[in-house]
């Protein structure tokens, strides 16, 4: 709707199935009405959700939350869950597929699983995403501007696969001796984050010092 008031009205379609219903372009008709204007429209017998959806992978218009709404809405039950762990936190699309999958959606749409639908998310993901998400937010004192910044959650992520973490820990150095730059800072590089994170772990710790995996140093 933004979009279409700011840039003006340009020639658009929306695709209506064979009973006339909108199956894509909803947005799009919306702000058409509201402003008096016609719109080209293609009756597309037989679509639906699928091929909606291969009509918009290689679109800029879709954002990678419209696919989520899609295959949640189409009773994709993976998509399901997922959205339900999306609605229940603070953290982005990208950013909760980082906390559920372990990975976010790739740069180029076309082979991108979570657009097209073919993501995989079972009960058990989604219960330790829950477990991360909660120890995300228990930084949130300590890092008030950027604990939901994707990069603090990857560099989190990659802590709390760090074997000997022990996250109740580097709480405790956070609250005994709170990072300056982390208080004021709105997010960090994620090799930031993992320095300041091993500095304050590590801090008076004269055995038993937690040492990063090597592809990460």
């Amino acid at each position: 709707m933004n979009s279409f008031e700011r840039d003006g009205y340009l020639f658009t379609v929306i695709y209506l199935n064979e009973r006339l219903e909108i199956i894509d372009g909803q947005h799009r008709y919306e702000a058409a009405r509201r402003k008096g204007l016609p719109l080209h429209f293609m009756i597309m017998p037989g679509w639906g959700m699928r091929e909606v959806t291969i009509l918009n992978v290689n679109s800029r218009d879709w954002t990678i939350t419209d696919f989520m709404e899609t295959h949640a809405k189409a009773g994709n039950p993976n998509y399901v869950r997922f959205r339900e762990f999306y609605l229940a936190h603070d953290f982005d699309v990208t950013t909760c597929q980082l906390l559920v999958t372990g990975r976010r959606s790739g740069r180029h749409a076309s082979t991108d699983e979570f657009r097209k639908g073919l993501m995989q998310v079972d009960e058990q993901q989604v219960t330790e995403a829950y477990l991360k998400a909660k120890k995300m937010a228990s930084m949130q004192p300590y890092h008030p501007n950027g604990w939901k910044s994707r990069n603090f959650v990857e560099a989190m992520l990659i802590l709390l696969g760090t074997k000997g973490y022990d996250h109740e820990h580097l709480v405790l150095k956070f609250k005994t001796y709170p990072d300056i730059l982390l208080a004021g800072a709105k997010s960090l590089r994620i090799e930031e984050y993992l320095r300041i994170f091993m500095d304050k772990y590590n801090f008076r710790r004269m055995k038993d010092k937690l040492e990063l995996p090597r592809k990460h140093l």
